[in-house]
């Protein structure tokens, strides 16, 4: 566990709730709520989408540029979060709250609005939490402990969250409640338990920050233009980012089309689709300790090399043979998640590493930065993952007012959540195949930081392609 206490996972871990249970409420049925509850035209909701998640992505290095300058004697990290977490919640419940407006414009502009809200402050939680993961431990395989438990809980909460609203729209059904006011009660449960696990985690990770005194006054004086220009020169940070942007394109398109293939390629009842989801989160929260286990006994690079690779082979098998049924969607979630858990995984816990060679070239420690600029490429792939998904819909002639789809529409939502995702996933391996940095150069690089501090002369040469 490195120099990481069982309580600092474990806290940690819990303060997954702000990200996960917010994360997977708008990308698993966000647009699919506003196309089949609200009536917007799926090329609209997706274009919502896009342009708030383009908006996040802005904010992302923004507040990790400012978390890093922080001088707040509380932390660089923490009051950011405990801030944030309380407002997120509200949000939460205002993206699927049963307000009904009397015009077709009103609609659209609210969830333009209620949408760009919602992402300004789950990024000013979501980019100093990942950023305080690497001031609890600068241990390789301590990082990798403190992700695999973070990984688990989001499992957890992705568990509580992608059934849950299936469950509460049985309940509501049952008990004569229109959907609109079922998606109300969903946005009200989920909100509120972001906030109070968020909180949980701020008050059990208290003193685990670096010192706002080892903060160097370099940082306080940089500019933002700066700090992009000066983590981009590092090679295997700009590969983590171009990656990224590819593999979120596909991905995201994957899991907010699921909620259309379950109920038109599946024929899915409400039942079925609750468990569905707890099958798809299990399936994700399993994986994880694999998926951990792999980057501790091989390399991050290595498991990540694999996962991609089942990806790919799923997509291409499962588009060809189809998804049709309960059991044939949850054999191939099952499979799928394997390869989504191991990129999730890893790829903060790159950025992590890169913070290393971020401190060895440069001489400061901005771990909120690394982690808002990768989070930047997350979200600009993911806005386009989830675009794509309202062009596709248009395109294959989608009709939410039907109860069955054409078989051309049935293709389009089918190649959406195998093809796609595993044409970007192949892109991603291609791009990260020549990451340079293992576990020994993380080792020798961490020693040569140490070894500057102390005024010793460092041989750089064996680690010097990683730069």
């Amino acid at each position: 566990m490195g120099n990481a206490s069982m309580k600092n996972l474990l806290g940690y871990g819990i303060g997954q709730a702000g990200d996960s249970i917010p994360y997977c409420m708008f990308y698993t049925f966000f647009i699919y709520f506003l196309t089949d509850n609200v009536g917007l035209s799926p090329m609209l909701a997706g274009a919502i989408s896009l342009v708030a998640v383009c908006w996040d992505g802005i904010t992302d290095p923004i507040v990790g540029f400012l978390s890093d300058r922080s001088k707040n004697p509380k932390g660089r990290r923490r009051p950011w979060m405990i801030k944030s977490c309380i407002p997120l919640g509200i949000v939460v419940f205002l993206l699927f709250a049963p307000f009904d407006m009397p015009t077709y414009g009103l609609k659209a502009a609210y969830y333009f609005v209620v949408a760009a809200a919602f992402w300004t402050l789950y990024t000013t939680y979501v980019i100093p939490y990942m950023s305080l993961g690497a001031e609890i431990t600068t241990d390789y395989k301590g990082r990798n402990y403190i992700r695999m438990y973070n990984m688990i809980f989001g499992g957890l909460f992705m568990l509580l969250c992608t059934s849950g609203p299936t469950v509460v729209q049985a309940w509501g059904v049952e008990h004569g409640m229109s959907d609109r006011g079922a998606w109300g009660v969903s946005g009200i449960i989920f909100g509120a338990m972001a906030t109070l696990f968020a909180l949980i985690c701020c008050g059990a990770t208290k003193g685990t920050e670096r010192p706002v005194e080892d903060v160097p006054d370099e940082v306080q004086h940089e500019s933002l233009i700066q700090v992009l220009k000066e983590t981009w020169s590092i090679r295997p940070y700009r590969q983590l980012c171009i990656a990224t942007v590819f593999y979120f394109i596909g991905t995201i398109a994957c899991s907010s089309a699921q909620a259309y293939l379950i109920i038109y390629n599946c024929n899915m009842t409400y039942g079925q689709q609750a468990w569905f989801w707890i099958v798809y989160a299990i399936a994700y929260t399993v994986m994880v300790p694999i998926g951990s286990a792999f980057a501790n006994l091989m390399s991050k690079k290595a498991s990540f090399m694999i996962g991609q690779a089942v990806m790919v082979a799923i997509g291409i098998i499962f588009f060809i043979t189809g998804i049709n049924s309960f059991v044939v969607s949850c054999v191939y979630i099952t499979i799928f998640q394997f390869g989504n858990v191991v990129y999730w995984t890893n790829y903060i816990a790159f950025a992590y590493d890169c913070a290393e060679i971020d401190e060895y070239k440069t001489g400061k420690r901005r771990e909120g930065s690394l982690c808002a600029i990768v989070s930047f490429a997350q979200k600009f792939g993911s806005a386009i993952g989830t675009y794509t998904i309202g062009l596709m819909l248009t395109l294959v002639g989608y009709d939410a007012m039907a109860e069955v789809q054409t078989q051309g529409a049935l293709n389009g939502i089918l190649g959406l959540c195998t093809l796609l995702p595993a044409a970007s996933a192949l892109i991603a391996m291609i791009i990260l195949a020549k990451y340079p940095v293992g576990p020994k150069e993380y080792d020798m690089i961490v020693q040569a930081n140490e070894d500057k501090k102390a005024g010793k002369e460092v041989d750089e040469t064996p680690f010097k392609h990683c730069l």
